[in-house]
């Protein structure tokens, strides 16, 4: 009766644990977010920079299976909100959201909750078109979003989509290739070690 009281304490302790480790690497990976926020280039056609986030995001999705990708973003969102410079141009507050591109901010929710439930280690392709994918819906709800800003959408598509599709590639290339790499890595090191 001892021994099944324990397990079941022992149980419950590794529960929390996993919740701690859980919300402990959402907030580690909201600070990269914000981090790669800094790294930006600022075009002066365009009132969208561009910036490291994507490649953040996309690695954070791909290393934070389940939950754990968009409870990042979340965190990003929630601490930028309350005030903290996360944001690109390290800007704060609600109403960056509400703001030119507060509508990729949004997008970056939904990718991280594609990119982690559909990406595969094992698939290059499967993976790359799985970013494709995501790096759409970010577009998608960014250039809807701006649009409202800048006086239509063929307006919003030329400033806030086409002058970055090349270098998302390149980033999405980058995050499929660290992703694999490391995903290689640990698998040879895991077999050599049970061997």
């Amino acid at each position: 009766m001892w021994k099944r009281g324990a397990e079941a304490v022992i149980y419950v302790w590794q529960e929390k644990l996993e919740g701690v480790k859980g919300v402990s690497l959402g907030i580690f990976s909201a600070l990269m977010l914000a981090l790669s926020a800094k790294v930006k280039i600022y075009l002066p056609f365009t009132p969208v920079p561009i910036t490291a986030q994507t490649l953040a995001l996309f690695l954070i999705a791909l290393f934070l299976r389940g939950f754990l990708a968009p409870l990042a973003v979340s965190f990003y969102l929630l601490f930028g909100m309350l005030g903290l410079p996360y944001f690109a141009g390290s800007t704060a507050g609600i109403s960056y959201l509400f703001g030119p591109t507060g509508g990729y901010l949004i997008g970056f929710l939904i990718a991280a909750w594609m990119v982690s439930r559909w990406a595969s280690p094992s698939s290059f392709w499967k993976t790359f078109f799985v970013l494709i994918l995501a790096n759409f819906i970010i577009y998608a709800l960014g250039v809807l979003w701006l649009s409202h800003w800048v006086g239509g959408l063929k307006k919003a598509i030329c400033l806030g989509m086409l002058p970055f599709i090349s270098g998302d590639l390149l980033k999405i290339l980058l995050a499929v290739s660290i992703y694999r790499s490391v995903y290689g890595f640990c698998s040879a090191r895991r077999f050599k070690k049970n061997s």
